[in-house]
């Protein structure tokens, strides 16, 4: 997605764990979910706003963590996604 972010004036940045991460999931499914928060930071962050991915080793998962600059969501709409 870096050429959409690129289109966007926006960057983004991957931090990745040095640490070697193997996880049993839905290939496609977790693609999705990710494109998704990475859509949502382009289309809801002003240009030249940045965006960082995180992606960690926890003790017995991996995390992803996406950091943007958006407007963020409501309080109404959050108790609905969460």
């Amino acid at each position: 997605m870096k050429y959409q972010f690129m289109i966007s004036k926006q960057t983004v940045e991957v931090l990745n764990s040095s640490d070697e991460i193997i996880i049993n999931a839905d290939e496609e499914a977790v693609e999705r979910a990710i494109t998704n928060l990475l859509t949502n930071a382009i289309k809801y962050s002003s240009g030249e706003s940045k965006t960082t991915v995180s992606v960690k080793k926890l003790i017995s998962s991996a995390g992803v963590e996406v950091k943007d600059n958006g407007r963020g969501i409501s309080d109404e709409d959050l108790i609905n996604i969460f």
